[in-house]
């Protein structure tokens, strides 16, 4: 690593006589603004400049005088080989990284000496890897180490080959793993790959770093789409929620169950009324009854899809959620508590209301406003909405009569047994009198 450093403060060279000097006033008064140490720090140490006259290894070159003549560690500052010492070459090489490329200058690609003739394995027996490096035991193991640096192999690779298969060291990750790039069980079992992916947030990236873009590029006799057929690769919805043996191209295989653990009950959140959701809603496309709920993300890593927590957050902004009604002065303005497991203020689920002075069968109602109970249905509890949950039987506001006649004026609709006939023409937004479907204002 070419590292500069300080000394006892010398007497400035002086250029030959009829010779210009190419150093400005104060270049070796360390209280200088134009103090040599000073001018290289805020170049980051960068040092090409000075070869041209100091010589490739700044031993003196064509104006005869080194660095050594002041420095006399140098390249490195003094304290370089003391591991007590701020300056020592391990800490420096730690707070940056363990970056290497200063010191393959002067000690060679290999770090075998180059020319500076010294190689690492003078005093680095297990060079370059530390003590400890095969070691699991070991707070250096390179297992250790690479999960403290998010696995990110760039370092590796140098010597090992950017498919880390050997490279210029000759011994490939291959020879101690012999499932690599993947540890052992990696296609399923505790150490698989989706428990990996759900640990790291799901992050596809580190996947498409060795597999592409498209996860087709083939290592090792296989690549993701080798299991992955179906359409999207990895990235179908289906994979990590609902159905994964389910055709991908159809967005109810998308929904739970399973949850993203492999939960299956509606008593679980992840899971909860989703199924009863499209049950009722069959007359709906799937993705209508999805967004009313969820903003449906167009592509894996959209904003709106993984945020790090595992846990949705509905938005509850669909047209059903958010229907205005009594002549537009009621709004809608859904929410759901994550902690309660509940949502509210939905049209879907009772908060509406109609106005007496915009239906045209004012006998029916009792009060000026015929209402919804705006319900708040727990999302866990399996039939925790039946008839009357949203609204009355009948709802507030209307005459008072049997469910069993609600059939005389909603044929069609409901039977006398209080069942639903025809979905499309329940939560819909509209009303269904007599046969007649009328605009819900």
């Amino acid at each position: 690593m070419l590292v500069q450093a300080c000394s006892e403060p010398q007497e400035a060279p002086t250029a030959p006589q009829n010779e210009v000097e190419v150093h400005g006033a104060g270049w070796m008064n360390p209280s200088s603004a134009n103090f040599h140490g000073k001018v290289l720090a805020q170049q980051n140490y960068n040092s090409e400049g000075c070869r041209e006259c100091h010589g490739n290894q700044y031993d003196g070159g064509i104006v005869k005088s080194s660095c050594k003549a002041c420095h006399t560690t140098f390249p490195h500052p003094e304290g370089w080989m003391s591991a007590g010492n701020q300056s020592f070459h391990g800490k420096v090489l730690a707070g940056q990284n363990y970056r290497l490329t200063e010191c393959a200058a002067c000690h060679g690609t290999q770090f075998d000496g180059g020319t500076s003739g010294v190689s690492c394995r003078t005093c680095h027996a297990t060079y370059p890897h530390a003590e400890g490096w095969l070691d699991p035991s070991s707070a250096t193991n390179h297992g250790a180490l690479l999960a403290a640096q998010n696995y990110d192999a760039q370092e590796c690779q140098a010597c090992h080959g950017a498919d880390l298969s050997g490279g210029t060291s000759g011994v490939s990750c291959k020879k101690c793993h012999t499932s690599y790039p993947h540890p052992d069980n990696f296609v399923a079992g505790p150490a698989s790959h989706f428990v990996f992916l759900r640990d790291n947030s799901y992050d596809l990236n580190s996947c498409k770093s060795c597999h592409g873009q498209d996860y087709s590029v083939v290592k090792e006799s296989t690549s993701c789409l080798t299991c992955h057929t179906q359409q999207g690769g990895p990235e179908a919805c289906n994979l990590c929620h609902g159905n994964a043996s389910g055709d991908a191209t159809v967005l109810i295989n998308a929904a739970p169950p399973e949850g993203l653990d492999g939960e299956t009950s509606p008593t679980e959140p992840a899971v909860g009324a989703h199924t009863a959701h499209f049950n009722f809603f069959d007359f709906l496309s799937t993705e209508q009854v999805c967004q009313e709920c969820h903003v449906v993300p167009n592509n894996f890593f959209a904003p709106t899809h993984i945020d790090g927590n595992n846990r949705v957050e509905p938005a509850l902004d669909g047209p059903l959620a958010n229907f205005v009604t009594e002549g537009g002065s009621r709004v809608p303005n859904g929410s759901y508590d994550a902690n309660a497991n509940t949502c509210a203020n939905t049209y879907c689920h009772g908060n509406w209301g109609l106005r007496r002075t915009q239906s045209s069968n004012d006998f029916i109602f009792t009060a000026e406003v015929m209402t919804g109970n705006s319900a708040a249905p727990n999302w866990v509890t399996p039939g925790s909405v039946a008839c009357g949950s949203c609204h009355g039987l009948p709802p507030t506001g209307h005459v008072q009569h049997e469910i069993s006649s609600c059939t005389i004026c909603h044929q069609g609709v409901i039977d006398a047994f209080g069942r639903i006939t025809d979905k499309t023409k329940h939560i819909n937004g509209k009303v269904n009198v007599f046969g007649m479907e009328y605009p819900m204002y």
